[in-house]
């Protein structure tokens, strides 16, 4: 029996051994380098602007919208005008109540002024001189001549009011597309020219007579002070009545003033420098309280988007340093942190999933993006654990 050699046997046993020992160890380190990498999670974000929807804060008719889609624009431009001027029947119903209003209470100060005068003429019999009833009749021609220009004011002011809502609206029909072909919007518009036409002539004569009686109140006024300096004044309850009477006539006027006054435009303002991202409406639209009429986004984005994948969320936390790669070529790098993160996992938005048929879910996360890297709204970046 051939003896046996153990110590070429052991060394032929170690060479065996030596590449399992080997192959071992890779595997120990390729689980190893896969672990350190799992840690290292790579997630991807999406760059977000701050965006504004600037709404009516009345209704109103959309006069002009002076910015165009996707224009630059800076803090206190102006990004719409409204027309606040309430539409023709209401227009019409709301001036018609009011000068029905006035003309009741030119009708009160004229029965006032009546009885007033009345009274003044019944005391006149008892007075030592006759030169204040000649003063009085100087003042009830001043009060009739001023009813006279309340009572024309009545009428002229609101139809003025109304023949600029015309113009308005004749420019508005011109500016919708589609005149030439909508019998329904020819005939209106003829109609209403036609009304224009005719409400301009009321206009141009009661102007006139409006003049005419300005005219006769500044003729009555000058004789007044005309005999006023060659006579006393005298102090008397009938001069009283009159100057009570006299105030509620400057009431009376005032309240036509209002009358006329019609409300401004609203003008609406970008409230940041921008980019204009919508525009929903168009000019001659009627809009309503509450309804978008521009949005408005930031040039440039300054936060990140992105959800926590399959692993662990606790890998996230807030304030930790993170890296952000674009995709671009040569990719921007930059070191930044996570702002905050969601309270409660969520469907991550489908730009996101891995397989655009499988729903995901994750984490919402927010990162800032680091100074000096530029990217634009919606643009996809990496990130990942330092």
């Amino acid at each position: 029996m051939a003896k046996i050699d153990y110590k070429t046997h052991i060394k032929r046993l170690n060479l065996h051994l030596m590449p399992i020992l080997v192959w071992v160890g890779a595997i120990f380190c390729v689980v190893g380098l896969f672990q350190k990498k799992a840690e290292r999670f790579v997630v991807v974000g999406i760059a977000q602007s701050n965006s504004v929807q600037i709404a009516s804060t009345c209704n109103g008719r959309l006069e002009s919208i002076p910015v165009q889609l996707f224009e630059e624009v800076k803090q206190g431009q102006t990004l719409a005008v409204i027309n606040t001027v309430l539409d023709n029947e209401k227009l019409e119903s709301t001036l018609q109540a009011e000068q029905q209003v006035l003309f009741a209470e030119i009708e009160q100060l004229e029965a006032e002024l009546n009885d007033s005068r009345r009274i003044l003429d019944a005391d006149t019999k008892d007075r030592r001189a006759d030169w204040t009833a000649e003063r009085r009749a100087f003042r009830s021609d001043i009060a009739k001549a001023r009813l006279n220009i309340l009572t024309i004011e009545a009428t002229l002011k609101p139809d003025t009011i109304r023949l600029e809502n015309l113009k308005l609206n004749d420019k508005i029909y011109l500016m919708q597309d589609g005149i030439a072909n909508s019998n329904t919007i020819s005939y209106e518009l003829k109609k209403m020219r036609l009304e224009y036409q005719e409400l301009a002539k009321r206009v141009e004569s009661n102007q006139a007579l409006l003049d005419q009686a300005n005219a006769e109140l500044a003729l009555a006024e000058d004789r007044r002070e005309e005999y006023s300096a060659n006579y006393p004044e005298l102090v008397s309850s009938d001069e009283q009545i009159d100057d009570l009477i006299l105030k509620s006539i400057n009431v009376v006027q005032k309240k036509i003033e209002l009358l006329w006054v019609q409300p401004e435009p609203l003008v609406l303002k970008a409230p940041f420098d921008g980019i204009v991202r919508q525009l929903p409406c168009k000019t001659g639209e009627a809009v309503s309280t509450g309804i978008s009429i521009v949005t408005i986004e930031e040039m440039l984005p300054s936060i990140v988007l992105a959800y926590t994948g399959d692993g662990p969320t606790n890998l996230i936390q807030e304030d930790m340093e993170v890296e952000m790669v674009t995709n671009n070529d040569p990719p921007q790098i930059g070191v930044t942190r996570v702002v905050t993160l969601g309270p409660a996992i969520e469907m991550v938005p489908d730009r996101l999933w891995r397989n655009p048929n499988v729903p995901q879910w994750g984490r919402p996360f927010l990162v800032q993006i680091p100074e000096g890297m530029n990217l634009i709204s919606g643009e996809m970046v990496g990130i990942r654990k330092l």
